[in-house]
């Protein structure tokens, strides 16, 4: 004891627990003879035998970094039967490794790869806890076990996905998520719904195709929906407000986009405080859509113009990742409390051939592969691609032929694309960020304090509406929760057995507890026959 804490300067080695260890090999353990000593020590203490870090320590053999790291993320696959407190403590290391320290985890991938494919066989509950949501191994192999479920499995396991790879939970989130456009057509919420599922599914849904043919059937069907559709200044005041363009982000993005505003900008007081959907001006590039007076972010466009080919779901995941940084960088960091986030088209991926599309037409004058064309003749609508007559910003009196669906006007992409007239093409978000004053205090009213086991369905009232989207938490863990009505809010249960909880609620920058109990069905069911 008096060597190690001589040797690495403690002043009481006694309290060094397992993710002190972690860092005090990477950041004070610089020569094997100190990454021996460390681990010797390690094996001498007995409150680490029983935990992940004795198993791990007890097989090092060549004292070096890449050894130790591998041995983290690949010994808990040898052991039989580990429980949730190895999991969950081989994830705090990971977490200090890859997050805190940023070492690399590339040279990990492949045989992460390995011996998650070994698990195949195993249910779902079971491998899932081997993942961190810290390598594009893992996501990509938590998106193939969901493409490869049934419907209700995928629900069933929405708590897994909350809990693993939170930011594609926020992405399949539109179903309850809430805008504040005063008249919101709901058929919106439902083809973005369908439009990100079909994306991660890497299969265009039978409800997207239902959607996407019967509003965009032809030009009339289209216009009946993009001019009720407000511009992005006429939805909110731009003065006195810091205004980020955030070239290429769609609508598809926004539930996500809120998450990542809302989760990591709680220490930092920004918040999305109102959301609306606008529309782009036709066609739906860049040229046609220049705000001006604003900081111009171009990462994302850049990112969808250089992608070559589409891969699933390596695409999906790097665009996620990359938004991400995008908010960290450019909203997050900001010192500026109040900002505006406008877009000026999304894209799409559907327009690709691995999709089932063909060529079907040669225009071949069409630009932005085959999603609109220039022209100064005379066309006849047809239910693939209409004339329109730039009525609006900086292409006004001009005249292009835009795609309306899938199909575009010359050969198919092999990427993601924009140009054409398809929702998520046209709709643009318009994000209004600021900082929440510290005195806002929510009432929060439990609906039903005791509820059944078989319908635990979990409601409170939160006044006033709440600016950000709130947290629920049990043990650290995430509920998914969905606003069903403008204070209405509601969990389900399903899977906790009748007991007293506390919950915790977070709203904006505040903490609230929240106590039911829930009760089995049987022993409800004979006191009603009494």
């Amino acid at each position: 004891t008096q060597l190690i804490e001589d040797y690495f300067n403690l002043k009481n080695s006694n309290r060094i627990n397992g993710e002190e260890v972690i860092r005090l090999w990477f950041l004070r353990s610089k020569t094997k003879f100190g990454k021996w000593l460390l681990k010797n020590w390690v094996l001498s203490q007995d409150r680490f035998k029983g935990k992940y870090l004795y198993t791990v320590t007890s097989d090092i053999k060549e004292y070096t970094d890449r050894e130790f790291i591998r041995a983290i993320w690949l010994k808990i696959f040898e052991l039989a039967n580990p429980n949730d407190d190895i999991f969950e403590e081989r994830k705090s290391y990971l977490q200090i490794i890859h997050r805190d320290l940023i070492k690399s985890y590339g040279q990990i991938e492949a045989k992460l790869q390995n011996k998650l494919n070994g698990l195949k066989e195993e249910p779902v509950y079971k491998t899932t806890k081997y993942l961190t949501n810290i390598t594009l191994t893992e996501r990509k192999y938590l998106i193939e076990i969901i493409k490869n479920m049934n419907e209700a499995d995928r629900e069933k396991y929405l708590n897994v996905i909350l809990n693993i790879y939170p930011e594609l939970y926020y992405y399949l989130s539109w179903h309850e998520f809430r805008v504040d456009n005063k008249n919101f057509d709901n058929w919106i919420k439902e083809y973005f719904d369908e439009y990100n599922k079909s994306k991660v599914y890497d299969k265009k849904s039978g409800k997207l195709l239902e959607i996407i043919n019967t509003k965009n059937g032809n030009a009339e069907k289209f216009y009946e929906w993009y001019y009720k559709l407000n511009k992005p200044f006429e939805l909110t005041d731009k003065n006195h407000v810091l205004i980020l363009w955030i070239d290429a982000l769609g609508i598809e993005w926004l539930p996500l986009v809120t998450y990542f505003i809302n989760t990591y900008g709680r220490k930092k007081n920004k918040f999305v405080v109102k959301k609306f959907i606008a529309r782009a001006n036709l066609p739906t590039i860049t040229s046609c859509n220049k705000f001006e007076g604003t900081i111009h972010i171009m990462d994302l466009d850049k990112y969808i113009h250089e992608e070559n080919p589409y891969k699933s779901p390596d695409t999906l995941i790097e665009e996620i990742e990359l938004i991400k940084k995008i908010i960290e960088r450019e909203v997050l960091e900001r010192e500026e409390n109040k900002l505006l986030i406008v877009s000026d088209h999304g894209f799409t991926a559907f327009a690709q051939k691995r999709f089932g599309n063909y060529k079907k037409y040669e225009f071949n004058d069409s630009n932005h592969e085959g999603r609109c064309m220039w022209t100064d003749k005379d066309y006849h609508n047809e239910h693939d691609f209409m004339l329109h007559n730039v009525d609006e910003g900086t292409c006004k009196k001009k005249s292009a032929l835009v795609a309306l669906k899938y199909s575009s006007l010359n050969n198919t992409p092999s990427r993601e694309v924009h140009g054409g007239a398809t929702p998520e093409e046209v709709m643009v978000p318009v994000i209004l960020v600021s900082g929440i004053k510290n005195n806002v205090e929510y009432k929060i009213e439990i609906l039903k304090k005791e509820i059944l086991s078989r319908n635990p369905k979990f409601c409170f009232n939160i006044e006033p509406q709440p600016m950000s989207s709130p947290v629920l938490l049990w043990e650290n863990k995430k509920i998914p929760i969905i606003n069903e009505e403008e204070n209405k809010w509601c969990a389900n249960l399903k899977s906790f057995k009748p007991h007293d909880y506390t919950f915790k609620l977070q709203i904006d920058n505040k903490e609230y507890n929240l106590n039911i109990k829930i009760k089995g069905g049987m022993k409800e069911r004979r006191l009603f026959n009494e």
